[in-house]
């Protein structure tokens, strides 16, 4: 299905709340997909077990456990998050969007479940997971089917060290390698996910090298407050919602917002008592929420684990 222009999905509906410490709202999904169980039989291979049959580019795939090398390409990324990849025969059909722009073409699609299913089930479709610059350039294009929250692939790590600074790191590079089932059941529990000892050292030289090439960057503890007016010249926003190989620039979202009568980007991070508090250093993920929650820009809280949803996305240059 192509489409040009303002986009709306068929249909709308609300999710259960996201819970968080600061707020009631309740975020806003839509069903992107529909369920489709495929059918045949996997093929027997040795050492699989809950094996699911998958279509991509036309072709069945078995995927379950798999050894690395076992893997298609397409797959790889994914079996690195999780240790028993399974796709879940409802994220096995997508339904997949696309969008003509000027010089991209955007394949997308949404889904409402916990955290580590989508990013499976997003993989499996040959998709990522949005980041924040990505959601911003297409508000900015006037696209309504992206007004909606949306989880976001930036991870948020709550240092243990000195200042004990919040660090923004993009792509989830973290939180694939710590394993996000891992990340949503420690959010299902109502806890923070601490990052495990024997990957203190890890995590930490990945965070101090992406600090100092200006990959990733800091943001103060608790609420802030970014001016619409000064939205692509404030370090915070500006890195947050540009995308240099995109070509995206932070200004853009920032122009949206004013038409949108916005005055002020709200961004909400763990106080700093609480995060001084915790037993270690922590991981949670940057949630967006569209104009029926303020636009606001979530590091906090998070029940990762809940049902609200995301989108996936996938950027091609325009023909």
């Amino acid at each position: 299905m192509s489409l040009t222009g303002n986009v709306s999905p068929p249909l709308l509906f609300h999710s259960r709340a996201d819970v968080l410490r600061r707020s009631a709202r309740k975020c806003l999904a839509f069903p992107m997909a529909t369920s489709k169980r495929v059918s045949g039989t996997p093929q027997n291979r040795p050492g699989l077990r809950n094996v699911v049959p998958v279509i991509i580019h036309h072709k069945v795939i078995t995927i379950g456990r798999f050894k690395n090398e076992e893997l298609p390409p397409s797959l790889m990324q994914a079996a690195m998050m999780a240790h028993e990849l399974v796709v879940p025969s409802n994220l096995i059909h997508l339904k997949r969007y696309i969008i003509h722009l000027k010089k991209h073409r955007v394949t997308y699609c949404y889904k409402a479940t916990r955290l580590d299913v989508q990013e499976t089930g997003f993989a499996a479709c040959g998709l990522e997971m949005i980041s924040p610059a990505q959601l911003g350039f297409l508000r900015a294009k006037r696209l309504e089917a992206f007004e909606h929250y949306s989880k976001t692939n930036a991870d948020v790590f709550y240092e243990d060290r000195g200042n004990s600074q919040v660090i923004i790191v993009p792509s989830g590079i973290l939180s694939k390698r710590m394993g996000l089932s891992d990340l949503a059941a420690a959010y299902s529990r109502g806890q923070e996910y601490f990052i495990p000892p024997s990957q203190r050292d890890w995590v930490y030289a990945v965070v101090d090298e992406m600090l100092s090439k200006g990959t990733a960057f800091t943001a103060r503890h608790g609420k802030i407050n970014i001016p619409i007016s000064e939205f692509g010249q404030i370090e915070l926003t500006s890195k947050l919602f540009s995308d240099e190989i995109l070509g995206i620039e932070a200004q853009e979202y920032g122009d949206f917002l004013d038409t949108q009568c916005e005055k002020v980007q709200s961004l909400f991070f763990d106080p700093k008592d609480y995060a001084k508090s915790q037993k270690g250093p922590y991981l949670n993920r940057l949630r967006i929420y569209g104009p029926g929650g303020g636009f606001d820009v979530l590091g906090d809280g998070g029940l990762l684990k809940d049902s609200c949803g995301a989108f996936a996305v996938r950027f091609d240059r325009a023909a």
